[in-house]
């Protein structure tokens, strides 16, 4: 009787070895440069294809063509000039802003004609070197209620497309920039914060879906954790000592004199996007004397995207092109898992703990609630079991990242040798939708973690 008892222990203590025995798996690193969505750079929607690889695209529409009759928003005419089909077969998504005035050609206006009417002609004519065109004053109440509708319906058409990223708070100031001309015997009024206001709660009680952002810091971007987009990305000047010192100091607005709060931390919730400076030359910021300040200004305001005005069709060939590329490696998010430990073998029925070192190498962190999935592949590499992880990825800021997941077998799983894989699913279509810049990717954008023994 002894001896059996003994035996059993024996066993017993055999069996607790071999399903607690836990392994290290270390994930090699791979180099390959990778856009993924909501990162990277958005060219014009009009154009296009392009040559870099890009995951987004980017549009003015300027309510001239959203409105062209009072009430009637043809919205197949913008879908059309700006190649919806098109992007969304080639899986690309949409950044847009509103335009109202768009300098160019003497004489034109980017209102329609029924509302230039219909405020009684209430604004200013300018010409400049930057361009010329109408400003319409932005303090006129039917200018302000005609907005209204104006956003109202551009939400209900678009605050539920999966395909439509962010929404940039343009409409006032010229290229919606949210400034106007007061120099070179120009004086064009901006509208004070409590009319500024009722235009962006335009846009926030109708986008209620859609992440927002602004040209700088404001209070009601900070009530409302709104990003920014500063479109003039590479010139030392502009973005270091005016945007980044905005975001990080506050300021106080050249053309009304009003103070507006810091937001250092803004990019912790919502992306910092724009364009870059005009250029004609892009050895101008990927040079191998431009690049360095580039890249400070990447890592210094936290960069997600930058379009329309990018090098989205620079030649792959190019003399610039392993500067992009290194610029390219850093700005967004960049995932990858370093470091996987887990027990060898488990029961079916049972659980087991999946204990995981993630890394994001880049300078942002991503914005969306999508899931990471742990799934379980045979031998023949078809995936047999997949369930989605209890971590927010949305938290993962740059630098290294520790979590655990307890992944549960099924029952009726069949013994033998599984090959355990992550993703990160695409939570509209159910699928993985993240490249990882790790080894193992299979064909599914699923990467192989290591392997596991169901006994």
């Amino acid at each position: 009787m002894k001896k059996h008892m003994v035996m059993a222990l024996i066993i017993s203590i055999l069996l607790l070895s071999v399903f607690s025995n836990k392994e290290t798996f270390k994930i090699e690193k791979d180099d390959e440069v990778v856009i993924n969505p909501f990162m990277g750079f958005a060219p014009p929607a009009e154009g296009g294809p392009y040559v870099q690889p890009h995951s987004l695209v980017y549009a003015n529409f300027s309510w001239k063509d959203l409105e062209p009759e009072k009430g009637f928003y043809d919205f197949e005419k913008i879908e059309e000039k700006y190649q919806f089909d098109y992007w969304k077969k080639n899986n690309k998504r949409l950044i847009f802003r509103i335009v109202l005035d768009y300098p160019g050609k003497v004489g034109h206006k980017d209102i329609p004609e029924w509302l230039y009417n219909e405020i009684d002609q209430d604004g200013t004519w300018y010409e400049h070197e930057w361009g010329s065109g109408f400003s319409p004053n932005y303090d006129n109440p039917k200018l302000i209620d005609y907005h209204k509708k104006l956003i109202e319906a551009l939400a209900k058409r678009y605050n539920e497309d999966p395909y439509i990223s962010f929404v940039e708070l343009g409409s006032l100031g010229h290229w919606g920039e949210w400034h106007t001309l007061q120099q070179d015997g120009i004086q064009i009024p901006f509208p004070k914060l409590p009319v500024v206001e009722i235009y962006v709660k335009h846009y926030i009680e109708n986008f209620t879906n859609k992440i927002l952002l602004m040209r700088r810091p404001h209070q009601i971007a900070m009530d409302n954790k709104m990003g920014f987009y500063n479109d003039m990305f590479g010139r030392l000047d502009h973005t270091v000592q005016e945007f980044h010192s905005w975001v990080k100091n506050g300021y106080k607005f050249w053309l009304t004199g009003e103070n507006h709060p810091p937001m250092p931390d803004a990019w912790r919730t919502a992306p910092i996007g724009g364009e870059f400076a005009p250029t004609r030359n892009w050895g101008d910021y990927f040079s191998s004397t431009a690049i360095s300040s580039v890249m400070e200004q990447l890592e210094l305001t936290h960069v997600s995207w930058l379009g329309p005005s990018s090098p989205a069709n620079y030649s792959p060939s190019g003399e610039h092109q392993n500067a992009i590329n290194r610029f390219l490696s850093k700005m967004g998010y960049h995932f990858r898992l370093t470091e996987a430990r887990y027990q060898k073998a488990a029961k079916a029925g049972s659980k087991f703990s999946l204990e995981m070192k993630w890394e994001n190498s880049g300078v942002a962190p991503f914005y969306f609630d999508w899931p990471l999935e742990i799934s379980l592949a045979n031998q023949d590499g078809k995936i047999v079991h997949k369930e989605k992880g209890a971590a927010d990825i949305r938290e993962w800021l740059p630098g290294e990242h520790s979590i655990k997941e307890v992944i549960s077998i099924p029952r009726n799983l069949k013994k033998g040798v599984y090959e355990v894989n992550v993703a990160i699913l695409d939570p509209d279509k159910e699928e993985p939708a993240i490249y990882l810049e790790m080894k193992g990717k299979r064909d599914d954008l699923r990467y192989k973690v290591g392997e596991i023994n169901v006994k």
